[in-house]
């Protein structure tokens, strides 16, 4: 299912959701019950926040329950030091928040994995530490009182559900939006994500920030609400529940949050006499649904509605996929596109590039070949930007841009196909393309024209709509070749593109490639299939212990002596088959 379709059915369910919650004041008339039911609604919006920093983006932060803290501790000193309203407090709570998450997103977002946790872990510690000893501004532990919002308790009921919707229609647009598609690519594969023109980590940032932003504005409201807050709001174990809610409720999702903290902090008031064990029976729900239901309730609740159908079979519409492919131009006379000039690159002592130098002319196909450890794939990551060469320059259009990033050196034209396929597997085939056309400058309207045309034109229009973790390995490997098209690039960059998939897929692709070079389309093609390197490639560079040792016309190169010793074996005379 696309991300549209999805997120709408999404947030119907969501909005099914809270349309029920909103008539419960006509059934509960106990304060206590409501009470609890608003607080429940806090954690929705700070679930919603983390979920869209964790579930969407795929950044794991222990530092949720902070914000909420950080929220709730301006609106309250706001009035408590300076008299000023919850009009004017929790605007400024949000403010304040969102700046916080903003630097900290700039600090430590550029970690990764367990790195990036154990640091917002430290700043919820050190933040709440800090809160609890200024007792001559916040009063410490003794908590500090909050002005209520002069409204009664079914006032605030509302109150809070219009918040949580506000909250889950902003995340919803945004999520349609093409930043939501950065998210969602980001948090499947930042690598692919920044190579198809998207700035990884200023992305992030956006979304830590605007997670930020929506813990404050659900702790400025609760603050109000309660009267008194303190910094155990921010304790690790109320992060622990809020991401116990996302867990549960379903990650990745727009109702998932709302069902978890629902039903998780009904829970909690249920079990609040059991002491510890409260937190035991969290943890083994964590587990459970961690381990068998990865979706989360709602995951489940939808393959429990919909069975999972099965990606449709491959069908090309190529009518001779099987004919042998045209033979390559020959090399071209123009102008080099791209230069490597002298590019060395170490890992210890390790020599990976060794003085690599060679052109590659506009229009021209240039296959770089040599065995395996030579120094191929390590090029190709120099040339996207993955690796910053140790010395030499590398320039494309007469430009050195050897210090620029994968997101940059997209936007300027050059492209790259991994030999591990790459796809965002959470979004479909479409999706993936619509990604990189709206990340390298294609309107929104392009986009959906270009990406159309090459799923047809690649014979994956049956397959559009289907998450890319669904599709075979050879469809997936076309998705991200589609990738590199979806705007027109200056150079491509594929890396293995012919490895380990069905020769129909092959031919297509080979196919593709002759009619791209006819209309001027530069390539350089990483490869160990030597016979469609033959056809395709009009020069080639060979490879051996990181340095370059033969370049020229592909069939020359092919059959030089050094070439046949050093990767080949000895077959002398004819053009070398793998």
């Amino acid at each position: 299912m696309d991300t549209r379709r999805r997120l709408n059915k999404e947030l119907g369910a969501a909005t099914g959701v809270l349309a029920a919650v909103a008539l419960i004041p006509a059934i509960v008339t106990n304060d206590y019950w409501l009470g609890v039911i608003i607080v429940a609604m806090y954690f929705a919006m700070v679930a919603i926040g983390w979920n869209l920093l964790s579930g969407y983006t795929g950044q794991f932060s222990f530092a949720p329950a902070t914000f909420g803290m950080i929220g709730a501790y301006v609106t309250g000193l706001a009035g408590y030091h300076f008299n000023i309203s919850a009009i004017l407090g929790i605007p400024a709570a949000v403010v304040v928040s969102g700046v916080i998450g903003l630097v900290l997103g700039r600090i430590v977002l550029r970690l990764h994995g367990p790195y990036l946790a154990l640091t917002t872990l430290a700043f919820a510690e050190v933040t709440r530490i800090a809160i609890g000893n200024s007792v001559s501004i916040t009063r410490g532990d003794l908590g500090l009182n909050v002005d209520a919002i002069p409204i009664s308790r079914v006032g605030y009921f509302y109150l809070f559900l219009a918040a949580l919707f506000l909250v889950l229609l902003a995340v919803y647009a945004l999520l349609r939006s093409r930043i939501g598609l950065y998210l969602q690519a980001i948090r499947d594969d930042e690598i692919a994500a920044a190579s198809r023109g998207v700035d990884v980590v200023s992305w992030k940032v956006i979304s830590f920030t605007i997670s930020a932003a929506i813990g404050g504005l659900a702790g400025a409201l609760y603050a109000h609400f309660a009267q008194l807050v303190s910094p155990e709001l921010g304790l690790l174990s109320q992060s622990g529940m809020i991401v116990s809610m996302v867990v549960i409720g379903g990650m990745g999702s727009l109702v998932g949050p709302i069902i978890g903290a629902l039903i998780v902090y009904f829970l909690s008031e249920f079990l609040r006499d059991a002491g510890g064990y409260q937190h035991i029976v969290f943890a083994l729900l964590v587990i459970v649904f961690a381990r068998f239901f990865r979706e989360g309730l709602w995951g489940f609740l939808e393959v429990l509605r919909v069975a999972p159908k099965p990606a449709a079979e491959f069908s090309a519409k190529s009518s001779a996929v099987s004919e042998r492919v045209v033979s390559p131009r020959e090399p071209s006379e123009l102008a080099p596109i791209l230069r490597i000039e002298a590019v060395n690159k170490s890992f210890g002592g390790l020599k990976a590039v060794n003085k690599v130098s060679f052109d590659v002319r506009e229009g021209d196909i240039v296959g770089l070949i040599g065995p395996n450890g030579s120094g191929k794939t390590t090029l190709l990551n120099i040339l996207s930007g993955h690796y910053r060469p140790d010395s030499g320059i590398i320039r494309l259009d007469g430009r050195a841009v050897q210090t620029l990033g994968p997101n940059k050196l997209a936007l300027s034209g050059l492209l790259r196909m991994f030999q591990l396929t790459r796809t965002f597997r959470r979004l479909s085939a479409f999706d993936n393309l619509m990604v990189a056309g709206r990340a390298l400058g294609l309107t929104e309207k392009d986009a959906e024209v270009r990406a159309a045309a090459l799923l047809d034109e690649l014979g994956l229009a049956r397959v559009a709509h289907l998450e890319t973790g669904r599709l075979s390995g050879g469809q997936a490997k076309l998705v991200e070749f589609g990738c590199c098209f979806i705007a027109p690039p200056r150079v491509v960059l594929l890396d293995e593109p012919f490895a380990a998939i069905h020769p129909t897929i092959k031919d297509i692709m080979a196919k593709f490639i002759v009619a791209r070079h006819a209309k001027g389309q530069t390539f350089v093609i990483v490869s160990h299939d030597m016979p469609i390197i033959n056809e395709l490639c009009t020069t080639s560079v060979c490879m051996s212990a990181g340095e370059v040792i033969v370049t020229g016309r592909t069939r020359d190169v092919l059959t030089h002596p050094d070439v046949i010793e050093s990767y080949l074996g000895e077959q002398h005379g004819e053009p070398a088959h793998s």
